[in-house]
């Protein structure tokens, strides 16, 4: 039994050593640039890595919560922290918990968005969060309204964004909403072009 024990608190231990070493990591490479980009860039990846495990989630805060110190990034980072709120009630485990902080995370959300209407990004994460959250909170009309200013912004001009970001967008709108044959000529005209840029690139 003392064995046992042993070997799952080693076991804790190097798994907390590692989450450790990853932030710090992260962190190093964050300090090491000026210009907040590398920030975003880092906690995105810290972003997705929390949607399957909510060991990131923290790490993911932490940096978000750095860069919403930009004016021009507040928005988006406001945004992405009411996700990651939101994601903190999936992984908690009173039903409590789990509303007050979806609700929590929603209000953020909003916020976000209030703050940065025009920024795909922020539009992105709280239209697919809202997609995905149960009926009764009532989000259907917010996802809606979201997917509706991606292709706006698709249409206008998808250029000034992060083209990355930009094929997630045209790839969750293909796969989960009922285009119109107008808003499917756009998003399939974005499509194409990425490609060409792509290969070009």
């Amino acid at each position: 039994m003392f064995t046992n024990r042993l070997t799952e608190t080693v076991k804790t231990s190097r798994a907390a050593i590692f989450r450790l070493v990853l932030m710090l990591l992260f962190l190093i490479v964050a300090q090491g640039y000026s210009s907040p980009v590398a920030l975003l860039d880092s906690a995105r990846t810290l972003f997705y890595k929390s949607v399957e495990k909510k060991e990131y989630v923290d790490d993911a805060m932490y940096i978000f919560n750095r860069l919403i110190t930009y004016e021009e990034y507040k928005g988006v980072a406001r945004t992405y922290l009411g996700a990651l709120t939101a994601l903190e009630g999936k992984y908690a485990f009173m039903p409590t918990t789990k509303y007050n902080k979806a609700l929590k995370g929603l209000k953020m959300m909003d916020e976000g968005v209030e703050s940065s209407p025009e920024n795909i990004e922020a539009r992105f994460i709280r239209g697919t969060t809202s997609f995905y959250m149960p009926f009764f909170f009532n989000r259907k009309e917010t996802a809606e309204e979201d997917f509706q200013a991606m292709i706006a912004m698709l249409e206008s001009n998808y250029q000034q964004y992060d083209l990355e970001i930009v094929q997630n967008v045209i790839q969750f709108l293909k796969e989960n909403t009922e285009l119109t044959p107008r808003e499917n000529a756009i998003v399939e005209r974005v499509g194409e072009e990425l490609k060409e840029k792509r290969l070009s690139g």
